[in-house]
């Protein structure tokens, strides 16, 4: 899945997440230390990934969503 819409509580569309907005913003979760191998030259310990998991678990939608969306019909072009 390369993004999921999330939308408020009258299911209106207020923001999208992506892969990108995981590491591309401020508060984001840094899931590229996974490839920290190719990059540090070592492995992460099962320790310092829980703790990857766990900043994960703790962030909420609202903030590393992008707001700006673009929201077309399925009948439009694109």
């Amino acid at each position: 899945i390369g993004g999921v819409p999330v939308v408020n509580s009258a299911g209106l569309i207020s923001g999208i997440i992506t892969e990108s907005d995981f590491g591309a913003k401020e508060r984001a979760v840094p899931f590229s230390t996974f490839r920290s191998k190719q990059v540090l030259d070592k492995w992460l310990s099962g320790n310092q990934i829980e703790k990857i998991y766990e900043a994960a678990r703790n962030r909420k939608a609202k903030e590393i969503m992008t707001k700006r969306v673009l929201v077309l019909l399925e009948d439009e072009p694109v």
